[in-house]
C-alpha cells in the first residue's frame, strides 16, 4: 500500500494471539488452517520443516498471510489462490464464518470479500515433499527475486499489474523511464515496475512517477497500465 503524504483517519488491526497458529487439518494430511497473522516467512519455514510444498513461490514476498490472501499474492507463475479451501472470515458484526472455495471469487491480484470483513484464517492444500526439495525450491525463488528486483532499496513491491500477453516492468523500460527519478523517489534500474524510496521520498514523488509511467507507456504503446499497490488517503 501507499498511504498518501496528508494521512489517514483509520483503524489499523493487528492479528495476534491465535490469528499466528499453524494447525494441521485432523481429516487431511496435507491441509493446514494457517492464522491471517502468520508471516509469509515463518508459514515457509514450518512447511520447510514439515514437508508441506507448493507455496514455495512466495519467498521473499514480505507480510501476513491475511494480506497475501486478500490480495492473491503470487509470483512465477503461482498464486495463493491455488492452494486456498476455504477462507474464514469477521464481519463487520464480529460473526465469524467460514466460506468454501467454489463460493470464493479470485483473480489477478485480487480477492473478492464482504465490504468490512476481515480474513481471519485460511485452509490451504499442499503437496508432501521433503524438507530438502522445498528448501532448494525457496533458495532458488530467492536467488532469483535478488538478481531481478530491487531488494537493497524500500519499496511497496510492484507497482503495477502486467498487462495480458506483456510485463509492465519491460513497457515502463522501453519508454525509457528506468532510472527516472523525482524528488526522493526512483522508477529502479534494476527493474522498472519498481519505485524505491532513495532516502527521502514522499508519497507524492512516488504518486507523480506512477503517473508519468502510465502517461508515457499510454502514448508509445496504448496500454493502460493498472495499479497493483492500493493508494489510501
Amino acid at each position: 500500500i501507499l498511504v498518501k503524504d496528508e494521512g489517514l483517519e483509520a483503524v489499523a488491526l493487528y492479528l495476534t494471539g491465535e490469528f499466528e497458529g499453524i494447525l494441521k487439518e485432523s481429516n487431511s494430511g496435507n491441509e493446514l488452517w494457517v492464522g491471517a497473522g502468520v508471516s509469509l516467512f515463518d508459514l515457509l519455514l514450518y512447511c520447510r520443516d514439515m514437508g508441506f510444498g507448493g507455496l514455495e513461490f512466495l519467498a521473499g514476498i514480505p507480510g501476513k498471510v491475511g494480506g497475501a490472501v486478500c490480495r492473491n499474492a503470487g509470483a512465477f507463475g503461482g498464486e495463493i489462490a491455488e492452494h486456498i479451501v476455504a477462507v474464514e472470515l469477521m464481519g463487520e458484526d464480529g460473526a465469524i464464518k467460514t466460506i468454501e472455495r467454489g463460493q470464493l471469487e479470485f483473480g489477478y491480484r485480487f480477492f473478492k470479500r464482504p465490504s468490512g470483513s476481515v480474513v481471519t484464517k485460511v485452509l490451504l492444500s499442499l503437496d508432501e515433499d521433503s524438507s530438502e526439495s522445498i528448501r532448494e525450491k525457496i533458495v532458488h525463488y530467492l536467488v532469483e527475486k535478488k538478481q531481478r528486483q530491487p531488494l537493497d532499496l524500500p519499496s511497496a513491491g510492484s507497482v503495477f499489474k502486467n498487462p495480458t500477453g506483456d510485463h509492465a516492468g519491460r513497457l515502463i523500460e522501453a519508454a525509457g523511464l528506468k532510472g527516472k527519478r523525482i524528488g526522493g523517489a526512483m522508477i529502479s534500474p534494476k527493474h522498472a515496475n519498481f519505485i524505491v524510496n532513495t532516502g527521502q521520498a514522499r508519497a507524492s514523488d512516488i504518486l507523480a512517477l506512477i503517473d508519468l509511467a502510465r502517461e508515457r507507456v499510454k502514448q508509445e504503446f496504448g496500454t493502460t497500465l493498472e495499479l497493483e499497490i492500493e493508494v489510501l488517503g
